[in-house]
């Protein structure tokens, strides 16, 4: 955000014929506010050489000709036009509440005097009061009512620090509020962007932690309840999702180069696995148990599932490898003529 613009840069004698309207009815247009106007009888359209505003919703600036007529009207403060409240002022001075955060109570009204006349007349001092538990007590804020400039509000500072100990924090209405986390205009601590930007890593970050949780439960419910995904189970978990059925074929084709003993203890098995883990005779024989427990939870979505594709793709890989299997065992000897 740029710097306020230097004072040399405006006009006096436009500002001092220009007065401030602002309403709580939002969206008027020139017709409507020389409408308003309208009502006092010392008025008349002729006299106004601009009307125009700013970014702030619900003000208006009306430039007269001559500053006698700008300053009746200025005059004049508030009134109501058609249930609607109006108020007019001056805009090249404006009376301005400022409140004061963080100073020190041991600090004497004298110093917010010295500190705010280089912005405008200091109108007055006080503390903020509230009541707790019965009693009324200083909240740690101070009000200084101020007069100042048209412009004079874009100067006055956020945050004053004096020395290492002391700081003191300047509210307006109507003016910009400062982000206490990266120090940058328009926004406050809550809507900072790096407020959501660290709220969302750390959504992030307890989403892992969260899912990690959850597998560690998996996996001490499967111990406690000795149902431990092993063997050829666990292999079924962890096929990969391959569609191409000459992939898994070649696959297959490598295993069966393995040692003759280990391929024939697991003829009777859909994928070659470990001997050591066959070595447990109750293993083997609860091999049909373990198949409906992995079924159940494949159904229940606690153990990921083959896709359909890959199902299909492994049966026909199967049968091929059973056909080689088979073929590869040497058929019985047929004795020789003379021996019959």
């Amino acid at each position: 955000m740029a710097s306020p613009i230097p004072e040399e840069y405006y006009c006096t004698d436009t500002a001092s014929r220009t007065i401030k309207m602002t309403s709580t009815r939002r969206g008027l247009s020139k017709e409507q506010i020389v409408q308003v106007l309208q009502i006092f009888p010392s008025f008349s359209s002729k006299f106004i050489d601009g009307i125009w505003k700013t970014e702030k919703s619900g003000t208006y600036f009306i430039t007269f000709h001559k500053k006698e007529q700008s300053d009746f009207l200025a005059n004049i403060g508030e009134f109501t036009f058609e249930g609607e409240s109006f108020t007019l002022s001056r805009y090249d001075k404006e009376i301005l509440k400022l409140r004061v955060h963080w100073l020190n109570a041991d600090v004497r009204h004298s110093f917010l005097y010295q500190f705010f006349k280089e912005y405008g007349k200091v109108i007055n001092v006080e503390f903020l009061y509230e009541h707790v538990g019965g009693f009324k007590v200083f909240n740690g804020v101070r009000e200084v009512t101020i007069e100042i400039g048209g412009h004079a509000k874009d100067h006055i500072p956020h945050i004053v620090r004096f020395g290492n100990r002391t700081a003191m924090l300047i509210t307006a209405q109507g003016r910009l509020p400062i982000c206490l986390r990266c120090h940058v205009l328009g926004h406050l601590r809550a809507d900072c962007p790096r407020t959501w930007a660290a709220r969302a890593a750390r959504m992030e970050r307890q989403h892992e932690d969260d899912e990690m949780t959850e597998v560690r439960e998996v996996r001490e419910t499967e111990t406690d309840s000795g149902e431990e995904v092993t063997g050829t189970d666990k292999m079924m978990c962890q096929i990969p999702a391959v569609q191409d059925t000459q992939a898994i074929q070649d696959t297959q084709d490598t295993q069966d180069t393995q040692d003759t003993t280990e391929t024939q203890a697991t003829q009777e098995n859909i994928f070659i696995t470990p001997v050591q883990e066959w070595q447990d005779v109750g293993k083997r024989k609860s091999r049909s148990k373990k198949r409906e427990t992995h079924e159940k939870k494949q159904k229940t979505g606690r153990i990921g599932s083959m896709p359909e594709g890959v199902s299909t793709a492994v049966a026909a890989v199967t049968r091929v490898q059973n056909d080689r299997r088979l073929s590869s065992v040497s058929p019985a000897r047929k004795p020789p003529d003379s021996e019959l």
